[in-house]
């Protein structure tokens, strides 16, 4: 919707609104869409065998915010024993990695497993197969292909909670709350001024 809106590709819209959220970062409570996974996070470390990654789209410069977060909510991907390895992407645009977090930015998740499975290779660092959960069926599917390809054992999950959040999505809303962020309005808060306003309409 915003891309069409203001004329611009995915991509660029993307990119600028990458720049958006790492502003509001220092001003948004941030809150885990399930609590128990921390718990099963701790559980998963408790496979000796089993290493975890996490692939986001966020961009290489939000790092730092990211961690930070995800410090404040207890969440810990790395294992010292674990994650003793290099991980280094050549893609067309900027990626990093860092204590089990890969920061792809804009570039496709799929391309990032493939590059991730050869570094692995190159490392001798053995494993028998992926499972790979993404709330988006496309990226699912895409990665699927990618272990077919490489001949690798592949377990593919999309998750579908997150989606109800998506859906009660408004763009209305948003530039509200971008526009008064600093008093942290909510999403009530939003919706009575958008329906009081002269003429307004509540997308």
């Amino acid at each position: 919707q915003i891309e069409q809106l203001k004329g611009k590709t995915r991509k660029e819209a993307q990119k600028n609104l990458n720049s958006i959220w790492i502003e509001i970062q220092n001003s948004a409570e941030h809150h885990l869409v399930e609590n128990n996974t921390p718990y099963l996070l701790k559980n998963l470390k408790q496979f000796p065998k089993t290493t975890l990654l996490s692939i986001t789209g966020r961009e290489p410069r939000a790092s730092k915010i990211t961690l930070d977060m995800l410090d404040k909510l207890h969440i810990s991907l790395e294992r010292p024993s674990q994650n003793n390895f290099q991980l280094n992407f050549y893609t067309p645009h900027p990626s990093f990695y860092t204590e089990g977090i890969i920061f792809a930015g804009l570039n496709k998740k799929s391309a990032i497993v493939r590059q991730l499975v050869q570094s692995l290779t190159l490392q001798k660092i053995p494993f028998e197969q992926i499972i790979f959960v993404d709330d988006q069926r496309i990226t699912v599917e895409a990665v699927k292909k990618v272990c077919q390809d490489l001949n690798l054992n592949y377990t593919g999950l999309k998750y579908n909670h997150v989606k109800t959040r998506v859906g009660d999505f408004s763009l209305a809303r948003a530039y509200k709350q971008l526009d008064v962020l600093r008093k942290g309005l909510s999403n009530q808060d939003a919706e009575t001024l958008l329906s009081t306003r002269a003429g307004g309409e509540i997308l």
